[in-house]
C-alpha cells in the first residue's frame, strides 16, 4: 500500500471508539481468554495475535522486543470484552536481555505502521518481552500508565518457561488470570494479590491447556 493514499488519523485519548455490540459466542474458536475481571471484562487473543508474538519473540530472542496490538472493544449482554486480532513488532529498537526501549520517534512510526497495516482495526495496548517468566518492572507500569481506556491491555511474553503469557489491564495494570486456569490457580492468583497493594498486584496467566 501506498503511504501517500493512506494516513491514519494520530491517536488521542479521547479517540478511542467506545464498545461496539456483538455476541461474543460468535468468536473464532482457539482464541486464548483472560479474565474476567471484578466488573465482568474479558480479553480474548486470537491464535493470529499469538502466533506473531512468538515468532517475533523467537526471532529476537535472547533481547527483548517490543509491539502493538490491535483489535477491538466490543459488549454483549456478559459484559464488555476486547479481542486482540493482531500483534505487530517494532522494526528499530534499543535491546538487550534485559530491556527494550523506543524512542519518540520508533514509537511513532510503529503506530503508524501497525495502523497502515490493519486499517480496519483498534489500537487497544501494547506487548513486550522477558527471558522467563516474571512481572511487569516499575518502568513496565509507567509505560502502561499511557493508555488511557480500561479496556487498553498489556501482554508480557516469555523466551523461556512453561509460562508463555502474562496479562495486565488499564492504568493500574490490573493482571487479568487466564479464564482456562484450574479453580486452584485462580483461588492460588488471588491469594498473591490480595497480599499487595492494588497498584502492585501481579497476574498468573499461563498457556492455556491443549
Amino acid at each position: 500500500m501506498d503511504d501517500a493514499l493512506f494516513e491514519p488519523i494520530a491517536w488521542q485519548e479521547d479517540s478511542q471508539p467506545k464498545p461496539l455490540l456483538r455476541d461474543r459466542r460468535a468468536l473464532v474458536p482457539g482464541s486464548v481468554a483472560f479474565g474476567p475481571d471484578i466488573d465482568g471484562f474479558q480479553l480474548y487473543v486470537t491464535s493470529a495475535a499469538l502466533a506473531q508474538m512468538r515468532t517475533a519473540t523467537a526471532q529476537t530472542a535472547p533481547y527483548e522486543t517490543l509491539g502493538l496490538l490491535l483489535g477491538r472493544t466490543f459488549r454483549d449482554a456478559r459484559g464488555t470484552y476486547t479481542i486482540v486480532a493482531h500483534a505487530v513488532e517494532c522494526a528499530e529498537r534499543e535491546a538487550s536481555p534485559d530491556h527494550v526501549t523506543l524512542s519518540a520517534r520508533q514509537m511513532a512510526a510503529l503506530r503508524r505502521r501497525a495502523l497502515i497495516q490493519y486499517p480496519a482495526e483498534d489500537l487497544v495496548g501494547w506487548w513486550h518481552t522477558h527471558t522467563t517468566d516474571s512481572f511487569y518492572s516499575r518502568t513496565d507500569r509507567q509505560e502502561q500508565a499511557t493508555w488511557p481506556d480500561p479496556h487498553h491491555v498489556g501482554i508480557l511474553a516469555f523466551m523461556q518457561g512453561k509460562r508463555e503469557l502474562r496479562v495486565y489491564r488499564g492504568r493500574e495494570a490490573r493482571p487479568l488470570a487466564p479464564s482456562g486456569g484450574s479453580a486452584q490457580q485462580s483461588r492460588a492468583d488471588r491469594e498473591v494479590t490480595s497480599r499487595m497493594p492494588a497498584a502492585e498486584a501481579l497476574a498468573q496467566c499461563a498457556r492455556p491447556a491443549s
